[in-house]
């Protein structure tokens, strides 16, 4: 957590929850520290909220259906992510776009704890004696592995061992498309 009284000091108005308000400015409360879908880079609209379309939790697969289309007002016109728990065993994470400018960036980004290793095709995560495969299709123009300290200003309290991974790819004719990110947990 960070101190709200040392960021305050500092004149940023941590209170302001507006679009462009100095609040997702701050590393931890900003877009560049969630698991989130970002296209050109562009935060997420912060008054808009996502639906959940259908959630069934039981049974060997879980799955979760969100429209998140609010969120991209003026990016795309239609945003889903599908979140399945396939045989308990492998979490997927299938993001659908729809309406994209041309030559849009489209990047999956999550924050983690673990060391990142890149792969062929992919990435390989360790934390405690623990791995977990991660693999993106279509193959992303770029898989980026950044120590959040990169990230943060100078004034707000570090996280040492924290990792941004970004799944980056270009979708040049804009229109439709779809990032599919697995996760084998055995």
């Amino acid at each position: 957590m960070e101190g709200y009284h040392r960021i305050e000091s500092r004149g940023i108005g941590l209170w302001d929850g507006s679009q462009n308000g100095d609040r997702w400015t701050l590393f931890r409360l900003g877009p560049e520290s969630h698991n989130i879908l970002r296209v050109n880079n562009a935060p997420q609209l912060v008054k808009a909220r996502a639906e959940i379309l259908n959630s069934s939790a039981g049974g060997e697969s879980p799955e979760t259906l969100v429209d998140a289309t609010p969120l991209y007002e003026g990016l795309a016109t239609r945003v889903t992510r599908r979140f399945v728990l396939e045989n308990r065993s492998r979490l997927v994470i299938e993001d659908t776009l729809e309406g994209l400018p041309e030559n849009a960036r489209v990047s999956w980004q999550m924050l983690t704890p673990a060391t990142i290793e890149k792969t062929a095709g992919g990435v390989l995560l360790r934390k405690d004696g623990k791995t977990l495969r991660g693999k993106c299709s279509p193959l992303p123009r770029e898989i980026e592995v950044q120590p959040v300290g990169e990230l943060m200003k100078s004034y707000e309290e570090p996280m040492p061992g924290f990792f941004m991974l970004r799944f980056i790819a270009d979708v040049k004719d804009g229109g439709a498309f779809t990032m599919r990110v697995e996760f084998d947990l055995g």
